[in-house]
């Protein structure tokens, strides 16, 4: 039974991670975007 639930969680945690990773490239994105805009307007 334990050993079930481990693997679900595993599972969660590992889509989890790779939600972050693309958000923060997406955050990355959205940074570079508006430093550029930012630099324009200087």
């Amino acid at each position: 039974m334990k050993q079930k639930r481990k693997e679900q969680l595993d599972v969660l945690i590992q889509a989890n991670k790779q939600e972050i990773v693309k958000n923060a490239d997406l955050l990355e994105q959205i940074d570079e975007r508006l430093e550029a805009k930012w630099m324009r307007q200087r």
